[in-house]
């Protein structure tokens, strides 16, 4: 039986050897012990070629290393970016689990409920930066120039810790801790005065969310239970469901980013002080919206569960009329249940779609979307005084008389109408209604 392998260089040159002795293929491949078929084409090969080695067959090379360029081209075809790894905190099972179970117990709050909610917390701010995104413009190979390097401190000494608290469409005022850190006693004798004045603004409702450790000592927590205070205990190793712990961020932004950036500790106070008013309220109210979301993500808790928090703020972008239109309909759903309210205001805003739809297809099959009530739609909307008689008299393809001084001018823009009492326009409107009825009767007879 005939073995399947290459033949070797060697092995070949006796091959056509033989045949140029004279030797039949036949007797060739019996000697050899290979198919007829294999000896035919290797004589052909020799003759076309002239050669005896073997050529090299297509396909790819084996054991070819690749570059990291086609490595990361074809990520990129696959739809993989290389992206930073989100950083968190390492967490126990614990922890895991008091996280979650603070999510599933407050998952059913409103933005009215939230809205009662203060976010504290301290940071502190130092003058020698260790952000990192300052950038220079610098040539290449000069990274190591004195005017390229950038000193600074590991372990800064010029710094200040601040507190301060947001609330939907409130915030506290930003309090400077002078010599020190903050402790128990302190926090009761500068913080709580602070934070009184929201306990008596909001209500009972209040509720205070600070779980630094120097805030739940014992002393701190009775004069909490003193004032009514109540106290939302955040779990353990878990900064990102305070949302004012993105605040200090963007404070420190506006700080560098002043013309005449703090030098001192009195012009870095100052300069806390300033930007800390300067910031808008929007931010801070999307700040606390959003972490609520983002919260909600990294516990993998499902979309179902965010109706709660989908409902203000699509309900909060709606028109006023709108919003009337929506509360007074028969959709309207006054429930507890987040989710049967949210679906309830989908539905009614599909039907407001659909129409509006309906009624866009209406006017353009009867050819009522010409340049003419356009020009009339708008000219409606810059008109600043609305009467009763401005609308029995406008019609679309009509003369616009105006019914004072009958002239070809809308009654809205009549020097006359301005000075006609409320009486004579009563009157002058009984007159056209009347008018009008004849005008029909007259018709119809």
């Amino acid at each position: 039986m005939s073995s399947r392998h290459h033949i070797d260089d060697f092995m070949r040159g006796r091959i056509i050897g033989k045949i140029e002795e004279g030797r039949k293929i036949t007797d060739v491949a019996r000697e050899f012990d290979i198919a007829h078929r294999v000896i035919s084409r290797l004589w052909k090969s020799f003759k076309t070629t002239g050669m005896c080695s073997r050529r090299h067959g297509g396909g790819r090379v084996r054991r070819k290393q690749i570059s990291r360029k086609t490595v990361a081209r074809r990520l990129k075809v696959g739809g993989l970016h290389a992206r930073r790894p989100v950083v968190c905190v390492p967490l126990t099972r614990q922890q895991r689990t008091a996280r979650l179970q603070l999510c599933r117990e407050y998952h059913n709050w409103t933005e009215q409920d939230w809205a009662c909610v203060l976010f504290s917390n301290e940071s502190r701010f130092s003058l020698s930066s260790d952000c990192r995104r300052q950038l220079i413009w610098r040539e290449s190979g000069t990274a190591y120039r004195p005017e390229n390097i950038q000193e600074k401190d590991r372990y800064p000494t010029c710094s200040n810790m601040v507190w301060a608290g947001i609330v939907i469409k409130g915030r506290t005022r930003l309090h400077v801790v002078a010599n020190g850190t903050m402790r128990g006693l302190r926090y009761i004798d500068e913080v709580l005065p602070l934070v009184r004045l929201f306990r008596g603004a909001i209500g009972d409702k209040f509720v205070f969310i600070d779980n630094a450790t120097c805030h739940r000592a014992i002393a701190v927590q009775d004069c909490l239970d003193g004032e009514g205070i109540q106290r939302l205990v955040r779990p353990a190793r878990s900064p990102d469901l305070n949302p004012i712990e993105n605040v200090p961020d963007a404070l420190g932004r506006q700080v560098s980013g002043r013309n005449y950036p703090p030098t001192n500790k009195n012009t870095l106070i100052h300069a806390l002080t300033e930007e800390w008013d300067k910031l808008p309220q929007q931010l801070l109210d999307n700040v606390v919206q959003k972490q609520q979301i983002t919260a909600l993500e990294r516990l993998g808790v499902t979309t179902d569960k965010r109706a709660c928090l989908l409902y203000p703020l699509v309900k909060s972008c709606m028109p006023e009329d709108l919003l009337r239109a929506f509360q007074r309909g028969l959709n309207f759903y006054s429930g507890d249940d987040s989710k049967m309210r949210l679906d309830a205001l989908l539905k009614f805003l599909n039907t407001e779609v659909e129409s509006e739809e309906r009624i866009n297809l209406a006017m353009t099959g009867l050819n009522l979307t010409d340049a003419t009530s356009c020009k009339r739609e708008s000219q409606l909307k810059k008109d600043k005084i609305f009467t009763s008689v401005s609308l029995l008299t406008s019609s679309v393809g009509a003369e616009k008389l105006c019914a004072f001084c009958s002239r070809q001018h809308e009654p809205t823009n009549c020097f006359k109408a301005q000075k006609v009492s409320y009486r004579e326009n009563k009157k002058q409107e009984r007159d056209i209604k009347l008018g009008k009825v004849v005008l029909i009767e007259s018709e119809i007879m």
